[in-house]
């Protein structure tokens, strides 16, 4: 047996403090059955995600639902009409997934042997087994095709606090101490970090698994997206005291700086008094925002009013906002959006310069939103946003 590679204590420490240093994000917490969990076992590795996406969509609304293969021994049933071997491997993929991936039927075929023969064929059953279970006494060998990484995704996924050791978790522990580390040692590894960070391990994993796909490590420098939210308020600013703006006072308030870093958060635009005019009395707010980031950092801009605005005035407004790509709505109170088709993801090559020039740009944008008139408002009414 190939001997396993340890961790130094100071490559340890790196990565525990590597970890220590994420921006942790918490996993969701979903309800599955039985045969989506047998599902994922054998599809969701080693195949990229919209496949696996489509498949496994295609395998619930075709084929539960269409077909009524809802339960473990159907669905072997279902199997032994196609032959094994790979043109009836290939058919039957065809058929649960709409894709040729004959190998994972395979997989299929040996993972319900093997659960039939240890008495699981249900969520129930696959629970009770799995909680008792280790990967060296129980699954290692059992099921050609199938490893530790696969084996702690069934473990997740029937609610147990695990991590799997895929390829976002063996890069991100291969940039931080500078050498490839075995599944078995990382799971043994995280599983000693976990408490030292105060973070469970699905919570790390899923944190990895973002941090990774998103290259936030070599693509993003949080420290730049500070500055930017800065030059963009104070621009903003400035901005706003010209033409007819000028004729509010308004307050722009930054969310704290820990949150600009990864958080949805952003800046808070003020007026002093209705922006609808005199006619509708009450609280305007806009703000521009980021996306958590796990989704993005994307921005976006909107406007708020405490109530609904007269139906007249809402549908000369919906109107000229739609033209301008908003999204617009009346009830219960007036509520406007608009992507602004940016992100706050900052790559680190980029230089102070070319970040003001960007968010110059950005602030045209913002203002032209709050400014907008259409002809067909007299200048009087004193509404910025028509």
């Amino acid at each position: 047996m190939k001997k396993q590679i340890e961790l130094t204590d100071d490559e340890f420490t790196k990565l525990a403090v590597a970890v220590a240093g994420l921006p942790f994000i918490r996993p969701t917490k979903w309800e599955t059955d039985y045969l989506e969990d047998v599902m994922h076992t054998v599809l969701n590795f080693h195949i990229q995600e919209p496949v696996v996406i489509n498949a496994l969509n295609f395998f619930q609304l075709q084929v539960q639902r269409q077909q009524h293969i809802n339960d473990h021994h159907q669905l072997k049933a279902l199997l032994a009409k196609f032959p094994n071997d790979r043109n009836g491997n290939e058919a039957a993929a065809m058929f649960l997934w709409s894709n040729r991936h004959w190998t994972r039927i395979e997989l299929l075929r040996r993972l319900l042997d093997f659960f039939e023969s240890i008495g699981v064929t249900d969520q129930p059953s696959l629970h009770a087994w799995i909680k008792t279970a280790t990967f060296e006494g129980d699954f290692k060998g059992k099921v050609k095709g199938l490893g530790i990484a696969v084996w702690e995704w069934l473990r997740i996924r029937c609610g147990i606090d695990a991590l799997k050791p895929d390829v976002w978790v063996i890069n991100f522990a291969k940039r931080v101490v500078g050498k490839r580390i075995s599944e078995k040692v990382l799971v043994d590894t995280f599983g000693r970090i976990s408490p030292l960070v105060g973070e469970s391990l699905s919570t790390i994993d899923v944190t990895i698994w973002y941090y990774e796909k998103l290259a936030m490590a070599t693509d993003d420098n949080p420290e730049l997206r500070l500055i930017a939210w800065n030059m963009l308020k104070n621009e903003l600013e400035a901005k706003l005291r010209e033409e007819v703006l000028r004729e509010f006072n308004w307050q722009l308030i930054l969310d704290e700086r820990q949150r600009l870093r990864f958080e949805q958060a952003g800046l808070m635009i003020l007026p002093d008094r209705s922006l609808f005019g005199e006619t509708v009395p009450g609280t305007t707010s806009a703000s521009i925002r980021q996306s958590s980031w796990e989704k993005g950092l994307q921005l976006e801009m909107l406007i708020q009013h405490e109530t609904s605005l007269p139906l007249p005035l809402f549908q000369k407004l919906q109107e000229n906002l739609t033209e301008q790509h908003w999204e617009a709505s009346n009830e219960p109170y007036f509520f406007a959006s608009l992507d602004l088709q940016e992100d706050m993801k900052m790559t680190p090559p980029m230089t102070i310069a070319e970040l003001a020039e960007w968010v110059t740009q950005l602030v045209r944008g913002a203002v032209k939103g709050l400014r907008r008139s259409p002809p067909s408002i007299k200048p009087q009414d004193n509404n910025p946003l028509l």
